[in-house]
C-alpha cells in the first residue's frame, strides 16, 4: 500500500481544524488516546477536509485515516 503524509492545522484547535492530504472518500475517524471510538468523517476534500470538534470535550484525540493510501495518525489536541 503506499503511504501518504498528511498534515492538520490549527493544532491546538478550539472548534474546527482541517485536515490536508487525505483522498476524497477516505475515512477519518476519531478517537480517545485510549481508544474510545468517538465519530468518523467521511472526507470530502483533498486540501481542506474539516474536523469539527467543536462538541468534544479539551483533551487529545488521534486521528486515524482508512482509505486508498497507509496515513500516518495524527494527534489533535483541543482547548478552549
Amino acid at each position: 500500500t503506499p503511504s501518504r503524509s498528511v498534515s492538520i492545522a490549527p493544532n491546538p484547535t478550539r472548534t474546527v481544524s482541517y485536515l490536508a492530504g487525505v483522498a476524497k472518500g477516505d475515512v477519518i475517524q476519531v478517537s480517545t488516546l485510549t481508544g474510545r471510538y468517538i465519530k468518523s468523517i467521511k472526507a470530502t476534500s483533498f486540501t481542506r477536509q474539516e474536523v469539527d470538534l467543536e462538541d468534544l470535550p479539551n483533551g487529545v484525540y488521534l486521528l486515524t485515516i482508512t482509505g486508498v493510501y497507509e496515513y500516518n495518525a495524527i494527534k489533535l489536541i483541543k482547548s478552549n
